[in-house]
């Protein structure tokens, strides 16, 4: 739900993913970043705002919060499925070939 401070309503990446819909953190991020009241919290040009926006529906990383690996990793995966879920297949099956090898089942 959305914070009440007096007669405005603070907008928090919470309240804009469940109001809004948006579910991914990272267009939450953005318009919260965007709408900062402080001068030091939100984009200073509308062109870092632009390239958030586009990496944000691209599935890419944007630059208002730091991305773990696995994030990165999940990322990733969305953009490419096929090479993913190849490379994940090629991966299993190393791992299988050097159980039975090394364990001579």
């Amino acid at each position: 739900m959305p914070q009440q401070t007096g007669f405005s309503t603070r907008l928090t990446p919470r309240f804009l993913k469940h109001a809004l819909g948006m579910k991914p953190l990272g267009n939450a991020s953005v318009c919260a970043t965007a709408m900062s009241k402080k001068r030091d919290g939100h984009y200073l040009d509308t062109k870092p705002l632009a390239a958030d926006v586009k990496r944000s529906l691209a599935h890419q990383p944007v630059s208002v919060y730091r991305t773990g690996a696995w994030k990165r990793l999940r990322l990733w995966r969305r953009r490419n499925p096929v090479v993913a879920s190849l490379s994940q297949f090629l991966a299993v099956s190393l791992l299988k070939e050097n159980c039975f090898h090394r364990f001579g089942w």
